[in-house]
């Protein structure tokens, strides 16, 4: 079974849903992955069993077939935040992997190369509601607009995609502005964003989840991130 079948993300987001059941550590520490002998859903039981004592080694993917950036953030975030806030994490990830199965699925086995063309736009489609969840929900968690578009590139559709989220990042909010990743309503709101206007985050955010229909999960107002 290569880990990035749809069965073994689908494997690896369970065991995170399972995880997002606990209400301590040392629940999370006796999680069990009773369901499935597939490798990376098991090492990442293991990993969540670290993320207190030795988070390091939790968020290390390597050596593992399926290790998205979008995983690896989501881990790196769990270990910053105390339960039960590190469980809610969890859930994001379990969720975030269900919803954007098409997308992992495919970038799990690209090579730098677009999809045939037959199949590029529906991809292309599916790339920017993943990208509109990630600019949403990972913002929500405390990541920065650096941090969040990085994640985006490392998990882009091909490398036409990557270099357009690269160009985002090198060329701060000028680029944005003017980036195609981007409709001409979400470069207004963007506009407001750097421009300071008040709430202007909470709009562009709104609009994201509303328009791309996103799984958006509220932090708790508890949350304290480590």
């Amino acid at each position: 079974m290569d880990g990035g079948g749809r069965r073994g993300i689908l494997d690896v987001a369970e065991v995170f849903r399972l995880a997002a059941r606990a209400s301590t550590q040392a629940e999370l520490d006796a999680l069990e992955v009773p369901f499935t002998e597939e490798p990376d859903a098991v090492a990442y039981g293991e990993r969540l069993r670290l993320l207190e004592k030795n988070p390091r080694a939790a968020t290390d993917l390597r050596g593992l077939s399926f290790q998205p950036s979008f995983v690896r953030d989501g881990l790196v975030l769990a270990s910053q935040y105390a339960p039960p806030v590190r469980m809610f994490v969890l859930g994001v990830l379990a969720t975030g992997l269900t919803d954007f199965l098409d997308h992992f699925a495919l970038i799990a086995h690209r090579e730098g190369t677009a999809p045939p063309s037959a199949e590029l736009e529906a991809a292309r489609v599916l790339q920017k509601r993943f990208f509109a969840y990630c600019l949403a929900q990972w913002t929500e968690l405390g990541m920065e607009f650096d941090e969040v578009f990085l994640s985006m590139k490392e998990d882009a559709l091909d490398l036409f995609s990557a270099a357009q989220v690269r160009e985002c990042l090198d060329g701060g909010p000028e680029a944005i502005l003017g980036s195609e990743l981007f409709t001409e309503e979400e470069r207004a709101l963007w506009k407001d964003v750097f421009d300071g206007a008040p709430g202007a985050w909470t709009r562009m955010r709104r609009h994201l989840v509303d328009t791309y229909q996103l799984p958006f999960r509220a932090l708790p107002t508890s949350a304290v991130r480590r």
